[in-house]
């Protein structure tokens, strides 16, 4: 063994080679004090690369994320008000205007229903033939009927009238008959609209006079040729539109 120990140390270099302390400072030929020889890195590295934190990243991504859907929630709710009185018009508005006061207005029984469409309606085009039964509305079913009615009328006057303008309606001397009615599954409401502030019409005015309470069960009977003053429409009131419109003289 001591064999094997002594070549393996002689082949290495021996024990004092390999253990042998490094010199401290260089030798020098003019024999000046040695210079001394640096072991560590100096104190005054240079910096290291700052990093961003991801997480701050992250949490600053959120914030910016947060303030766009604010900011596109806001730009939202002005275009929807922006449009309201566009989509007024189209639609109706439970609060909107009334053209015809309440005091103008039959409500007619679903008993009667049938007598006042099939009395005022044009025979060639009425809407019994798709009429499946009748219901009894109340005042609150008319809430925002007539919010849309005059911008209906002026976009239909192309169809019945040489003018592109809806002409000018004199609502004051309106007469309402209304009835519902059920095509499908939907409940519909049916307005007869007569006109009584004409000379031509002074005799229902007379009549009314005499008889207030008539035209509120009797239906007021269109003329053969009174025009654009004498008209009826269907309002779905579920999708806050009308469907329907006839005028008197309408071939």
């Amino acid at each position: 063994p001591c064999r094997i120990v002594g070549a393996a140390l002689r082949r290495d270099g021996g024990y004092e080679s390999r253990h042998k302390a490094a010199p401290t400072s260089e030798p020098t030929r003019s024999g000046l004090a040695p210079k001394p020889v640096a072991r560590f890195p100096p104190r005054h590295a240079p910096p290291r690369t700052q990093l961003i934190d991801p997480g701050r990243i992250t949490l600053f991504s959120a914030k910016i994320m947060r303030h766009l859907i604010t900011i596109l929630v806001l730009l939202l709710i002005a275009l929807l008000a922006g449009c309201g009185g566009e989509s007024g018009q189209k639609t109706g508005d439970l609060s909107g205007k009334v053209l015809v006061s309440k005091e103008r207005t039959a409500i007619f029984p679903k008993e009667k229903a049938r007598l006042l469409i099939s009395s005022v309606c044009d025979q060639r085009r009425s809407p019994l033939d798709g009429i499946t039964g009748f219901w009894t509305p109340t005042e609150k079913d008319l809430a925002g009927v007539e919010s849309p009615l005059e911008s209906y009328l002026e976009r239909n006057a192309s169809k019945y009238h040489r003018s592109v303008l809806s002409p000018v309606r004199d609502w004051a001397g309106y007469y309402r008959q209304v009835a519902g009615i059920v095509i499908g599954d939907r409940k519909l409401l049916f307005l007869n609209y007569h006109y009584a502030g004409s000379a031509e019409m002074q005799a229902l005015r007379v009549r009314v006079q005499n008889m207030p309470d008539e035209w509120k069960t009797i239906p007021l009977l269109r003329g053969p040729d009174w025009g654009y003053q004498f008209f009826r429409v269907i309002w779905d009131p579920g999708k806050m539109t009308f469907m329907w419109y006839e005028e008197d003289g309408d071939a």
